[in-house]
């Protein structure tokens, strides 16, 4: 439910932005920097890389990786439940190097992590954060 609000989010506000407009007149005001990059829906991925958010290996990716990956992927793992040794995402480099991989197997093929249990939520700024997050 709330993936849904977020996508239907960039429609939302560029009712916003137009009722502003329309409501100015269209004179001479400028529009808002952040509202016009929020509704620019032209990108080559499902995201606005301008857009809302700002996800970076810091503020997401790393608690991200830990929380889904570490348990096979990270390189002190005890068990890596069959993980290649050299499939690590310790770091944002490794991840960086495993961007299109990770892309398939967790949001298209939906066959990791093993067993699951990403939540939704997690899956879509999973999406954004290996379009943008990783420059």
């Amino acid at each position: 439910m709330l993936r849904a609000m977020i996508r239907a989010l960039p429609s939302v506000l560029s009712l916003v932005a137009l009722s502003t407009l329309v409501a100015s007149g269209c004179g001479d005001k400028e529009v808002d920097d952040t509202a016009a990059a929020a509704t620019d829906d032209t990108g080559g991925g499902s995201t606005d890389c301008d857009g809302v958010y700002d996800l970076t290996w810091d503020n997401w990716g790393s608690s991200f990786f830990a929380t889904y990956c570490d348990s096979c992927h990270a390189a002190s793992s005890p068990n890596r439940f069959g993980a290649p040794e050299y499939a690590t995402f310790d770091t944002e480099e490794e991840v960086r190097n495993w961007q299109e991989p990770i892309r398939f197997t967790v949001l298209e093929e939906e066959t990791m992590p093993l067993g699951g249990g990403v939540y939704e939520d997690d899956l879509f700024l999973l999406e954004i954060y290996l379009d943008c997050g990783l420059d």
